[in-house]
């Protein structure tokens, strides 16, 4: 059975309201001739997207090698865009070494805010299963002609993204927050608490801290997790605040974690080593490694109570700081 040739022309219509500089012939002459399943939707995608790019109202994008050019399209070949050189220039060294994704560049919202004033947009056709690329046409910003061309694309399993309108300062500042929370959002989003429990996990977190998070950002992101929703939540801000905002109490910090980890391989190494001696028959032995590692770990653990409770006092210190 072939495609409904009705939606097709309800289709086409559609395409002659909202894009400038369409000429419908070629589609209505050549309609494609597939059946009308899930491989007939694809194949009115690639009918579309041929026609429309002969007439140079279609470009293709790929994601992952874009960086801010112009679309190839016909419709803003006469357009001047010095105000999006401007923006990309600020952008770029706003985004460099912070920001990896170019879909979080805002390039194309911004050229909207171009385009605002002449009545155009630039629109994605969300083709099947196309995730690493975009196919970018120029449309009007006619809203009823656009939820139209939308309804007879969704007729064929397509969609339209039409991408908002920002002005360059809205964008450099989206993307300024976007290059300070981008490494960190990515490890707090994908850890659970287990996995927040183990020391290489936290040091990742902290590695990937950029000079522009400050302390209390952090604390704000990791109190977002459920698991630390109530009253750790509070706690764990100020002490985070307390404890990477100063050098020294990051030091304290840094210290028992470090304490913590040679309690447990000094407790490990000394129960193998006593046990290996007493198997042995050297008891002397055996007794001097046993009273070595009680030495040892009663060092360690006084060091780290000492050393909680100078946090201690800092957190509360804070607190009585903010509620004065």
């Amino acid at each position: 059975m072939n495609i409904n040739h009705a939606r097709l022309s309800r289709l086409v219509d559609a395409l002659a309201q909202s894009l400038p500089q369409f000429d419908p012939q070629p589609l209505r002459v050549n309609p494609p001739e597939m059946e009308d399943d899930d491989e007939g939707a694809e194949a009115v995608a690639e009918w579309l997207y041929e026609h429309l790019a002969a007439q140079g109202l279609a470009d293709t994008l790929e994601w992952m090698r874009y960086s801010g050019e112009t679309p190839d399209l016909k419709a803003l070949a006469d357009l001047d865009f010095s105000a999006f050189d401007a923006f990309w220039e600020a952008a770029y060294e706003a985004a460099a070494g912070k920001v990896s994704m170019p879909w979080d560049w805002k390039f194309l919202e911004v050229m909207n805010g171009v385009l605002q004033p002449h009545g155009l947009a630039i629109a994605e056709l969300v083709m099947p299963e196309a995730s690493d690329s975009a196919t970018l046409l120029c449309v009007n910003t006619d809203a009823a002609a656009l939820e139209n061309l939308a309804t007879c694309l969704a007729a064929f399993n397509l969609r339209l993204n039409v991408y908002e309108s920002m002005t360059d300062v809205a964008a450099l500042e989206a993307l300024k927050r976007r290059g300070e929370t981008e490494a960190l959002a990515f490890r707090l989003t994908r850890l659970g608490r287990s996995e927040m429990e183990q020391g290489d996990k936290l040091d990742r977190i902290f590695s990937d801290l950029k000079e522009n998070i400050s302390a209390h950002r952090l604390a704000e992101r990791l109190a977002e997790l459920p698991e630390l929703q109530g009253g750790s939540a509070s706690l764990m801000v100020d002490l985070l605040s307390v404890t990477l905002a100063s050098k020294p109490l990051g030091w304290v910090f840094r210290s028992i974690r470090a304490a913590a980890k040679g309690l447990l391989a000094l407790l490990v190494s000394g129960g193998v080593g006593w046990f290996g001696f007493r198997l042995g028959g050297h008891a002397e032995l055996a007794g001097n490694v046993a009273w070595l590692t009680t030495w040892g770990a009663g060092l360690l653990l006084a060091w780290c109570v000492t050393a909680v409770c100078i946090l201690g006092v800092a957190v509360r210190r804070r607190r009585r700081q903010a509620a004065g």
